[in-house]
């Protein structure tokens, strides 16, 4: 994987030098995505915890699959089904939404029930929270599958997401920053100052 380290160039990531955490959380992780000159950017962090005890992940939480741009929480079990299991259906760059509701989030549902992850209680099916992006367009899908498409253009999930919303909005608003990745970098980074949940290294993929 390209990456940039701490301001050498290269051509996908971001990653910058470990954050500390200071405290322990039973919840964890920060993705954002943004949508900016037609382009559609997700960035995550990497904090592993089970609650009690934490890890950094060697495995970026966001990733590339057939076309699409995706960056999870809720579970490490949950991303790696995406990844490595999921098969993505044709994409439909003209119905974006329609495309996520009929064809994507089905699919999901089915995989995610197949390998043993999704849960039906009350005859209610719950999965996870993830953000996807493609040809420009940013969604949020939560546990209940439902899908957000944000006016503002920007979308976060995970513990540190109202952090990192309240910071990206804060650099857009008054012009902070131009740059897509240093817009996410420097708004999860606030988040991690925060929120237990969140460090570094962090890293960011364009669409």
């Amino acid at each position: 994987m390209d990456r940039i380290f701490l301001g050498q160039k290269e051509k996908d990531f971001i990653l910058l030098s470990f954050t500390y955490v200071r405290d322990r959380n039973i919840s964890m992780t920060c993705i954002l995505g943004l949508v900016k000159d037609g382009e559609v950017y997700i960035g995550g962090d990497s904090m592993a915890s089970n609650g009690w005890d934490m890890r950094l992940t060697a495995r970026p939480k966001v990733f590339r699959k057939s076309g699409l741009i995706i960056g999870y929480t809720t579970s490490f079990r949950m991303g790696q089904i995406l990844e490595h299991n999921l098969i993505i259906p044709e994409i439909t760059k003209d119905y974006p939404m329609e495309y996520m509701v009929e064809s994507l989030i089905p699919e999901i549902r089915k995989t995610l029930k197949e390998l043993g992850f999704s849960k039906v209680e009350n005859n209610v099916e719950t999965g996870g929270d993830f953000l996807v992006g493609f040809g420009g367009n940013l969604f949020a899908v939560y546990s209940d599958y439902q899908v957000l498409m944000s006016l503002t253009g920007y979308e976060s999930v995970g513990i540190g997401a109202p952090f990192a919303m309240g910071a990206l909005s804060a650099f857009l608003h008054d012009n902070l920053i131009q740059d897509p990745k240093a817009l996410i970098v420097n708004s999860i980074v606030i988040s991690s100052k925060l929120c237990n949940g969140v460090c570094g290294p962090y890293y960011v993929l364009k669409g």
